[in-house]
């Protein structure tokens, strides 16, 4: 589920002095999703298809997919207010707070909203986090400096050399990927080699699976999934009806497809199930039942079948 944070100042700003604009706006924060506009955009009337003129820089935003009537009706705005307080957030405003988008917070754009400030927000640093973290840069530079006296003595803990073996574990296994998977052309990442995850061919189907996607989800999103119940549903249905081969060579084209559902739904397990088709044409010259995906195919089903008699 996804979270905003409300930024305090918005008690002194002008948007809050306008009952109908601020309910409009607050309602459209708790809707919007973090979305990356790569390329300029035009800014569209909110009650007609008219083009307004101004052009939305690429970068970071949050992106409401509804339509205008669809974030009124959230907000329990009639059509009149409601299509009033959207017009005035989508138009500069000279006394804002901010002179960021000219005064504008949100704008209409093809398929939706966007909250301009949604991302300046979001990364806000009001908790002394990052504080915090430059403290902690600098007592591990004193800890590590030799000492005056002793300038060859080096003090090495247990947990440092753990925490450091598993860091440089981690850079070699994301290189090792990084050469493995190969590119076709812009954004579309195609190719996985057998090899690319042969040390998850001991473990069962299921887990093998979700931990090549996590390999893939660190590598191209730079965190880590979050995995429940229903994704090791989801892999082993996909693992039944596709085939481990074919499943695991479809997971590069999930995370470089450059359709826009398949980027804003987080690309996990469900978006692989349902999108498979739309990402079997992308991924085609990578996913092919070869005779070695056909053993894995049985191997996987046969395992399922006694997983499940062992349930029952």
């Amino acid at each position: 589920m996804s979270f905003v944070k409300l930024d305090c100042g918005i008690l002194d700003s002008t948007l809050w002095f306008d009952k109908h604009a601020r309910d409009v706006f607050i309602t459209a924060l708790l809707m919007a999703e973090p979305f990356e506009l790569q390329d300029s955009m035009l800014q569209i009337q909110v009650d007609s298809l008219d083009l307004t003129g101004w052009v939305i820089p690429p970068g970071w935003y949050g992106f409401v997919a509804a339509s205008a009537m669809g974030i009124l009706h959230r907000a329990g705005e009639d059509s009149t207010t409601g299509l009033d307080a959207l017009r005035t957030l989508g138009s500069p405003e000279l006394s804002s707070r901010s002179s960021d988008f000219e005064g504008r917070r949100l704008v209409r754009i093809d398929g939706g909203f966007l909250v301009l400030n949604f991302i300046k927000y979001r990364e806000k640093d009001t908790s002394g986090a990052d504080r915090q973290r430059r403290w902690r840069e600098r007592q591990k530079v004193h800890e590590t400096a030799p000492s005056p006296r002793k300038r060859n003595a080096v003090t090495v803990t247990p947990s440092r050399v753990i925490r450091n073996q598993a860091e440089a574990e981690y850079r070699v296994q994301k290189q090792k990927t990084e050469d493995d998977v190969r590119t076709d052309g812009p954004g579309r990442s195609l190719v996985v080699d057998r090899k690319t995850f042969a040390d998850l061919e001991k473990l069962h189907p299921i887990k093998a699976l979700l931990t090549a996607h996590e390999r893939l989800f660190r590598l191209h999103v730079g965190s880590a999934p979050h995995y429940t119940g229903k994704d090791a549903k989801l892999a082993s249905q996909l693992i039944t009806q596709h085939g481990y081969d074919a499943v695991v060579a479809m997971l590069p084209a999930l995370f470089t497809s450059l359709d826009p559902f398949v980027r804003q739904s987080g690309r996990d397990m469900a978006i692989l199930s349902s999108c498979w088709n739309k990402l079997l044409v992308q991924a085609a010259p990578a996913v092919q039942m070869s005779e070695n995906t056909t053993k894995t195919t049985t191997a996987g089903a046969r395992w399922l079948a006694k997983q499940k008699e062992n349930q029952t």
